[in-house]
């Protein structure tokens, strides 16, 4: 072998023994937050140290030599804030501390140990995060536009925004958003939409950041109010349905835009804070709040004091999410608006004279249908009092309530509630009867002044302040908070809602829905409480029959006293109630030794023999 190839195989081996020698393990990927201290790892071989290095992408940054003494490197960009641990050196642990760590300190980071043993490499790829901490939104004219404009300060590195609406518009929406770099390294991000022209329309603004976790989002709604001096005036406040409400706050910002706290409110705890300055002023009902209404009440306006700009800022437990409703609010005495209307009435005589007909017409129309109805009224009122086949319901009788509102009992039963009193004679022509309420329903009363944003919350026991019974606002029912046991046996009637009626008719009814129902029923004029109490007897309810003796039932009424008997019939002993001397009350049930039966005809024929307490017996036949 020649010279020349004994030497190329000499320096072969070399080059794969000092390849050999080194060691590449994996690397190790690390977010550290903005300000804050960062540990990059590295842990010495079981071996004597003869060097280690540590390289922010190629510049040295630091030197460990084998008397363990540490020098800088010439890249003096870390230089007073990276330094090695004495104790955790003398244990093989030579992590690098890197302290108030900034945008401008993320990269890849190199480890480099050299020992006795060869040499070991750790790769550290350092992430740098100033996470959100708030997403604001408000009202911005500036550009000549109405914009809603959502912010997030000094963050790294800038997230993605984006807009959506609720209701959804269905329309593209066209947000302008701006990313200005601060000296600091941070970002500041403004992202701008013209607003859509809709009232009452709900913006959210969402902030997601390019390294994952959990958005952030605000929403915002602002509204127009007038109110007049000396009155009371609704500042209405729903929050979205995507938010969870834990805190509600009320601030007042006069012409100078200067904040004035009004209070807070804490749905956990139930309690409020108001300032001194607004108390006999400002009033929150603290259980519309847990179901996303945090309207306020203004009393008592004043021109000076109240007129001005009002935020109304719901927040869920984390702060991650907030809706904002900004109020502009106008008060304005009545004699400025008379006089507005007289120029109006001087230039348009003609529109107030077209508007008078027509008024003058439609009271005459309204007397003709008044007349005819009370003629009608009169007639059926005349015709119950002789035809003992009518039927009569039980409303709600109200009286005064300590509480306010009104008050009223409304006893039922889980078999047959709604069963009126029948009264059997013989025969006369067919009739047509009035449909009964379905077996264990009842319809619990609730009349109130209609209006916009209508808020009903039906609550047993009335304090409840965590569960509702039925509960409907933003114009459909919100049933996430309610009793488990009233789940798919309530119902409102919807279709009567916009014109006052917040009544609630509960199926199935079970003994435990006896207690003291309150309906809070509001909307931007005002708010209403009734207070109801449900009596629900034990086992099935009476059907209460006023018989007179020997004569034969009509087909058609042997159906409803057959209907109302399968009821009945587990009641206790039949009771004299009361009544005219030619007829007999008993209720007939729980003998089954005096329910005979035989056939006549095609059907079975059940004869039911109840004493009563004067013993005269009755007998009734009814198909069953």
């Amino acid at each position: 072998m020649s010279s020349s190839c004994l030497w190329r195989v000499l320096v072969g081996l070399l080059l794969c023994v000092d390849v050999s020698s080194q060691s590449q393990t994996e690397d190790v990927h690390l977010t550290c937050q903005v300000s804050g201290p960062c540990v990059l790892p590295c842990h010495l071989p079981d071996s004597p140290l003869k060097q280690l290095l540590w390289f922010k992408q190629d510049s040295l940054i630091l030197t460990l030599s084998s008397d363990l003494q540490t020098r800088p490197g010439p890249d003096d960009s870390l230089t007073g804030r990276a330094s090695l641990s004495a104790p955790a050196v003398a244990v093989g642990n030579v992590s690098l501390l890197v302290k108030n760590i900034g945008p401008r300190d993320r990269g890849r980071y190199r480890c480099s140990v050299k020992t006795e043993a060869g040499e070991k490499n750790q790769d550290v790829i350092v992430k740098v995060q100033a996470p959100i901490r708030s997403v604001s939104v408000e009202l911005s004219r500036l550009s000549g536009f109405e914009e809603i404009k959502c912010s997030v300060r000094n963050v790294f590195p800038p997230p993605r925004v984006t807009w959506s609406t609720e209701p959804p518009t269905f329309r593209d929406l066209q947000p302008l958003t701006r990313k200005h770099l601060e000296p600091s390294g941070l970002y500041e991000v403004d992202s701008k939409l013209r607003t859509l022209g809709q009232k009452d329309l709900i913006y959210i603004c969402t902030a997601t950041s390019p390294y994952g976790g959990e958005s952030w989002s605000a929403s915002y709604r602002h509204r127009d109010l007038r109110g007049d001096p000396g009155k009371d005036l609704t500042l209405p406040c729903f929050a979205p349905s995507f938010l969870n409400g834990q805190t509600l706050s009320w601030t007042f910002y006069d012409d100078n835009d200067f904040a004035k706290p009004i209070l807070t409110y804490s749905v956990q705890s139930g309690e409020a804070q108001s300032w001194p300055e607004w108390e006999g002023h400002a009033e929150l009902d603290g259980i519309r709040v847990p179901f996303g209404d945090g309207s306020l009440r203004l009393m008592d306006l004043k021109e000076n004091h109240h007129a001005g700009k009002y935020l109304c800022v719901f927040s869920d437990e984390s702060e991650r999410s907030s809706h904002t409703e900004r109020m502009e609010v106008t008060i304005s005495s009545a004699g400025s608006t008379e006089k507005s209307s007289d120029t109006e009435e001087k230039s348009y005589w003609w529109v107030g004279l077209v508007m008078a007909l027509l008024a003058l017409f439609l009271v005459l129309a309204l007397v003709l249908i008044f007349v005819h109805f009370k003629v009608r009224v009169r007639g059926r009122a005349m015709k119950s009092k002789s035809d003992p086949y009518e039927s009569t319901e039980l409303h709600k009788v109200k009286d005064s309530d300590a509480e306010g509102g009104t008050n009223g009992h409304c006893s039922v039963s889980p078999a047959a509630p709604g069963a009126a009193d029948l009264f059997l004679d013989a025969p006369r022509r067919s009739r047509a009867l009035r449909p009964l309420p379905p077996p264990g329903s009842c319809t619990l009363p609730c009349p109130f002044d209609p209006g916009p944003d209508v808020v009903i919350h039906w609550l047993n026991p009335p304090d409840d302040r965590q569960h509702s019974v039925h509960t409907f606002y933003h114009g459909s029912d919100q049933l996430s908070l309610q009793k488990p046991a009233y789940r798919g046996r309530t119902q409102l009637f919807e279709d009567q809602i916009d014109k006052g009626n917040a009544s609630l008719r509960i199926t199935d009814i079970r003994l435990t829905d006896e207690g003291r129902y309150k309906c809070y029923s509001s909307t931007t004029k005002g708010h209403n409480e009734d207070y109801i109490t449900v009596n629900v007897q034990g086992g099935a309810p009476p059907a209460v029959l006023t018989v007179f003796e020997s004569h034969t039932i009509s087909s058609m009424k042997v159906l409803v006293i057959s209907y109302l008997l399968s009821y009945s019939l587990s009641v206790p002993n039949p009771q004299l109630l009361s009544g005219p001397s030619h007829t007999t009350l008993f209720r007939p049930t729980h003998c089954s030794e005096s329910i005979m039966p035989f056939h006549s005809g095609m059907h079975p024929v059940f004869q039911i023999v109840a004493q009563t307490f004067s013993s005269k017996s009755v007998h009734l036949r009814v198909a069953m």
